[in-house]
């Protein structure tokens, strides 16, 4: 199996000491700034701008995919930029592969190279875009927006966004909207406007006229919130009589979906913490019903994103167990993602290193719920292969159309997911 690597050296790109990002959206209409403080050799600050995939149309999408894709016609919407160092205007042009090529700008966007002498730089990235009508990580559908891949310009380290510096995000937006953003433990609202201070590769934001906020306390002190634009059904109680305890057969009851496969991801992290495979600490899960028709669970920075159509299957065991997978991955994910700065990793492979870890979690879930494994040992006899083995292993996430069709290598043929983009 070959491994593709950055063709940059790590120590040659700028160090980016901190990132402040100021923007206001107005409708559908997106403009801001970034601003970085970084200190370089000489070399040039590579900039990520991924919201420029939305300019072309992916190449992936045939007529039957397109729906999965855009709500009704075709929306393109090009980003714009301009750059100054140190308060003086920089000439610099977007970069981007084929359409359809690994790094076409489709999957990838655009880059910008910022030239910079050796030193102590202030560096600032004017952007804009408009968010189309279209389903996934960067769009807007009905009264719902999603900005939960990159929605502003990230600097690179090596291929990969720069991930240990503190972003400092400050969005304005019409206080008719709410947005819901990663906290600290849970999730933070707020209307009108959102300021958040977050380390990590970028902060993502979803915003909605309103948000139903719904709390479950799982296992092992663990809990579970569930972000929704509007109430999620609930079956009848325990103490419900006569007709109050028939359940509704037409009705979808994800919230207890949820709860359930949240569920299984705690016991299983419990025997794998007991084994003293990892060290998780007990915290929230924070999932929120996006609308997205190409993935079914993905991640973003904090935030578990579950595709608004989860659950809308055949209600049996077999076809809501390929549903139950795929969130149990991205939740298992999660949890393996609070503690990826100790990974031993370099930044650049943390994201296909998180994939092995959750996709290996998902299958020894898979085994304790079968009854095959009750203890922590019995759980992990199975797996101890040798180390070098698992460096090898790439598990892409799960995508929305190929989870009932998924191989050892399952397809993301869009390449949403923002780790997967570059």
């Amino acid at each position: 199996m070959a491994i593709l690597l950055a063709s940059r050296a790590y120590a040659d790109d700028p160090v980016v000491r901190s990132v402040e990002v100021e923007a206001r959206l107005q409708d559908d209409a997106l403009r801001g700034v970034v601003r970085f403080e970084v200190t370089s050799d000489g070399d040039p600050l590579r900039v990520w701008l991924y919201s420029d995939r939305n300019a072309v149309v992916p190449s992936a999408m045939d007529q039957r995919s397109s729906r999965w894709i855009f709500p009704r016609e075709r929306d393109l919407a090009l980003t714009r930029a301009r750059v100054s160092v140190d308060g003086v205007a920089r000439e610099v042009e977007l970069r981007h592969g084929a359409v359809g090529a690994s790094r076409g700008r489709d999957f990838a966007g655009s880059d910008l190279d910022v030239p910079l002498s050796a030193g102590a730089h202030h560096v600032e990235v004017h952007f804009a875009y408009r968010l189309p009508e279209r389903f996934g990580r960067l769009g807007r559908v009905g009264d719902r927006l999603t900005l939960t891949g990159p929605w502003y310009p990230l600097a690179l380290r090596g291929d990969a966004p720069v991930d240990d510096v503190q972003h400092r995000v400050d969005l304005r937006y019409a206080s008719t909207r709410t947005a819901v953003a990663p906290g600290e433990r849970g999730a933070v609202l707020a209307r009108g406007h959102l300021r958040r201070h977050r380390v990590g590769t970028f902060v993502p934001v979803a915003l909605a006229p309103r948000w139903h906020r719904t709390l479950r306390d799982l296992p092992h002190g663990h809990s579970l919130v569930v972000l929704s634009e509007h109430a999620l059904s609930e079956p009848p109680g325990p103490d419900a009589r006569g007709i109050f305890a028939l359940r509704d057969l037409n009705e979808i009851y994800v919230l207890e979906q949820l709860e359930r496969v949240a569920s299984d991801v705690a016991e299983t992290l419990a025997l794998v913490e007991e084994a003293g495979c990892a060290a998780i600490e007990p915290s929230s899960f924070v999932v929120v019903l996006a609308p997205s028709r190409t993935e079914l669970a993905a991640n973003a920075p904090g935030l578990v994103l579950v595709s608004d159509r989860a659950f809308e299957i055949l209600p049996h065991e077999v076809a809501r167990g390929f549903h139950d997978r795929a969130i149990r991955r991205a939740l298992f994910r999660d949890a393996l993602s609070r503690c990826a700065a100790s990974m031993a990793e370099p930044a650049a492979d943390r994201a296909w290193a998180l994939d092995v870890r959750a996709a290996l979690l998902t299958d020894l879930d898979e085994h304790r719920r079968s009854g095959r494994a009750r203890t922590a040992r019995e759980l992990l006899g199975w797996a101890g292969f040798h180390p070098a083995i698992d460096q090898l292993l790439y598990a892409p996430q799960t995508a929305f159309p190929d989870v009932y069709f998924a191989g050892s290598a399952e397809p993301d043929a869009f390449r949403d997911d923002p780790t997967h983009a570059r």
